[in-house]
Parts: structure tokens; C-alpha cells; sequence
């Protein structure tokens, strides 16, 4: 009797086992199929479509993950955008080929719009010009306070500082409503100082506050004219944890081919998951968020047969739009170096000069009696530096952009100083908000090792 009872409840247990395995079957089509390798770039393959992806909530109640889609961004965002990628084209040309380059655009574009905003005439047209703006310096600088406050509102669970200041002559006449309309629209601090001599290592305390040491030293004693009369400084430090941290024990040394075809071993994290990601002929591209989904790194990498100057030669606002809106969820194998990125310090000047800011830098030619009312600034000095690492834990980026002002009386001549992403050989990356568009940091990476 014991033994038939114990033959009856095996029966009924197995019964309710396979019950429970067709129902999740049906739940779930192809959890029980086993992993197949697949050729990333082959759209016929049906595992490369797009698909739907659900995400299960307390309730076990299957949620489709949609697609990005298009979003519209604010003006300063656009065209802090469009001056971006202007930039990075002319930082392209005169950085090299073959090097790496980091930079951040939004620091570049809120020091030189503080700079603009005392600029008239012909110097503030090709500034606004050269910027893409549109609006007065006081819409501008409006929409800076309101893109810094939305930063702020979506940075929880990141470590996100920008800071403004400015670094003033003592006994020079400053225009007090420029001085006000600073402090209203950047929050920008005011320090001033008597000896030029020792101004470049209290700018270079200041920043090195701001990015939590990151970048020590932006300035050399000789940057800064003993007849420097003004300074304006941006620092911008971020601090963010991945999502979904990479496993340190899934970092290997692993084969990386240089943009000279050379190839070297560097360490590669590598992960498994879900992640928005879009392809077409020419790009892969995997978006990374952090800790909050608002902030994310997107990662551009040639198709094969695809070199990286070819798709820079691409590189636009609307293309970046377009790549984003097509992300959608895809559960993907990652391959990424690890990255210790720092560019600079550079001198802007010749770059920005290219983009038709020409007048701020010619003395008796420059018009900035928006900052100093009697006339007689001229801008001699725009120096930038950016830091980026990138590790299993996040990024930690920071960038500086320094903006002299000299007396023209004294200044000779400017200075010109399953799915598989496997980022193994340059692509570009943008470090940016997803709801405003932001990009806060980009560049390209042609060798992870390359210092």
C-alpha cells in the first residue's frame, strides 16, 4: 500500500511539473532554446530585428519596453549641439588622426557664452554666429540657468558640479550689469587678484576643487599676459555608476586594432544584457545608462569595412538624433575598453578662429564694452582640458575651459598654441542627458592605451 502511494504521488508531481514547464513556455518562447552565435551585421537573421522586449514587475505582469523614439530639445541644447560637433570637426583637423580626443562641449560653450554676453557689434555676431545662437544674451543665458537646474533635478544617484567664476583685475571698471547678469544666469563666483604672476595657481586651486582633483593644472604662469584684466572659468566634474556595473572578473586583455592597423592587447570589459541599441550600414550603437536612466554613455562603432573618418565625415546633429531615436531594447554581448582619456591642456583659439570667431581675438578690433565700458579688452587666452575614465564601476569625467581677457593697450599678438558590440577597434562616444539632449562630454578612442 506505502509503495503504491509513494508510485502515485511521483506520478501527480510530475504531471504538475510539466504543467508548470509548458506554461512558461508559452510565457517565455525560446527561454528553453539554446544560445546561438549570430552575425551582428547580417539584418537578414531574424535575432538581429528588432523586437519586443517586456520587463516583468511585482505583479508578473509583462510591460513592453518601447523603443526611444524622437524627443525635442531646447535651443541652447540644439545649438549647443550643433557648435559641438563644429568643434570636434575642427579639433579633428588639428589634434591628428591617430589621437585620442576628449572634450567637453558644454564647458566650451557656457565659458564662451559668459564671454558673449559682453561682447557687441561685430564681435558678438560672429560669436552668436559661431555658437548657433539665436536669442540676446539674456534669453541665453536664461535658458543656461534652466538647462543647469534640469541637470541638477535628473542627477540623483550621480555626482554632477558645474561652476562658473570669474577672476577679476582689482581697480579695472567692470560693467556692474555684466558682473549681475553672471552672477544671475551661470551662479559664477567673483575672485579678484593684483598680481598676474599668481593668478594661473589660484585658478588652478579652483579648478582642481571643482573636478575633485582630476585636473590639477590647466594654466602655466606664462599663460596668463601680465596686462591679463579679466578671467572666465568653467569646470564641469561627473561622477557616474553604471546601472548595471560590468563584473571585473569579465575584464581580459583582448586584441584592439589601432586606427594605423596596428594591433595591441588592452583590457576589455565585457557584459551580458538587455541594452538600447540600434545598427544600420555604416554603426552599431549601445547606449549605457547610469544609476539614473536620464544620464547614459552612447557608444558609436564603425561597421566593419567602415573606417572612423568616414563616419565622422557623417557626424551632425540630426545624425546623432537619428541613431538615438532608433535605439531599441536588444539583449546584446558588450565588449568595451577600459578608458583613461585626457586631452590638454589645448589652446582654442586657432580652432574657434577657423569657426569665424575672429574679431575677439584682433586688438582695437575687439568689441567687448558689454564687460569693460571704456574699451580696450581683447581676448588672448581660451585654453580647455578634459579627463575621461571609464571603468566596471562608471565614469568619472571632467573638463576646464579658461577665457582671458587682456588690455588691448599692452597686447602685441594672440597666442596660438548575441547581438555582439565589440568595441575592438576607434569609435566615438557621447557622454549626455537623455531628456535635454545635453552632451556634456564626447570624443573619439583610437587606442585605449594611448596616453
Amino acid at each position: 500500500m506505502r509503495q503504491a502511494w509513494k508510485r502515485g504521488r511521483s506520478w501527480i508531481l510530475g504531471v504538475l511539473g510539466l504543467c508548470f514547464l509548458a506554461q512558461a513556455a508559452m510565457a517565455f518562447p525560446g527561454w528553453l532554446e539554446p544560445a546561438r552565435r549570430t552575425n551582428p551585421h547580417d539584418m537578414k537573421n531574424p535575432a538581429n530585428s528588432p523586437r519586443k522586449v517586456y520587463l516583468l514587475g511585482p505583479t508578473a505582469t509583462p510591460t513592453p519596453v518601447p523603443c526611444r523614439g524622437a524627443v525635442s530639445f531646447p535651443a541652447v541644447v540644439t545649438a549647443n549641439n550643433a557648435f559641438a560637433f563644429d568643434l570636434f570637426a575642427s579639433l579633428l583637423k588639428s589634434q591628428g588622426p591617430g589621437a585620442n580626443l576628449s572634450f567637453s562641449p558644454f564647458s566650451v560653450s557656457t565659458a564662451l557664452a559668459m564671454t558673449w554676453s559682453g561682447a557687441q557689434g561685430a564681435t558678438a555676431a560672429q560669436m552668436a554666429s559661431m555658437l548657433h545662437y539665436t536669442g540676446d544674451p539674456a534669453s541665453m543665458g536664461a535658458q543656461f540657468q534652466q538647462l543647469r537646474e534640469g541637470l541638477y533635478l535628473a542627477a540623483t544617484g550621480l555626482n554632477l558640479n558645474v561652476a562658473d567664476s570669474l577672476w577679476l583685475k582689482v581697480g579695472v571698471p567692470f560693467s556692474p550689469a555684466y558682473l549681475s547678469d553672471m552672477q544671475l544666469y551661470y551662479t559664477a563666483s567673483e575672485n579678484s587678484f593684483s598680481d598676474t604672476g599668481l593668478v594661473a595657481a589660484q585658478v588652478n586651486q579652483w579648478v582642481s576643487d571643482q573636478t575633485q582633483q582630476m585636473i590639477q593644472k590647466v594654466l602655466q604662469p606664462t599663460d596668463v599676459s601680465p596686462y591679463e584684466a579679466i578671467m572666465l572659468v568653467n569646470a564641469v566634474y561627473f561622477k557616474g555608476p553604471w546601472a548595471a556595473p560590468f563584473s571585473p572578473g569579465g575584464t581580459q586583455p583582448r586584441p584592439f586594432t589601432c586606427a594605423d592597423g596596428s594591433v595591441t592587447s588592452t583590457a576589455m570589459m565585457s557584459q551580458l544584457g538587455t541594452y538600447y541599441y540600434s545598427q544600420d550600414r555604416d554603426a552599431q550603437v549601445v547606449e549605457l545608462p547610469y544609476a539614473t536612466t536620464d544620464y547614459s554613455m552612447l557608444v558609436v562603432l564603425p561597421a566593419a569595412g567602415v573606417s572612423l573618418p568616414a563616419l565622422e565625415a557623417q557626424l551632425s546633429p540630426a545624425q546623432l538624433n537619428a541613431w538615438v531615436q532608433g535605439l531599441c531594447p536588444k539583449y546584446a554581448q558588450l565588449f568595451l575598453p577600459k578608458l583613461d582619456l585626457n586631452t590638454g591642456p589645448i589652446s582654442l583659439i586657432p580652432n574657434l578662429q577657423g569657426l569665424g570667431m575672429v574679431d575677439a581675438f584682433l586688438p582695437h578690433v575687439a568689441d567687448f564694452t558689454g564687460i569693460l565700458p571704456s574699451g580696450g579688452i581683447v581676448i588672448d587666452l581660451v585654453k580647455h582640458q578634459a579627463v575621461v575614465q571609464v571603468d566596471e564601476t562608471g565614469t568619472k569625467a571632467a573638463a576646464v575651459t579658461v577665457i582671458g581677457g587682456a588690455m588691448v593697450l599692452c597686447v602685441a599678438t594672440p597666442i596660438n598654441p548575441p547581438v555582439v558590440f565589440n568595441a575592438d577597434h576607434p569609435f566615438l562616444y557621447f557622454i549626455r542627458q537623455r531628456s535635454s539632449g545635453s552632451i556634456l562630454f564626447m570624443g573619439q578612442v583610437t587606442d585605449p592605451d594611448l596616453h
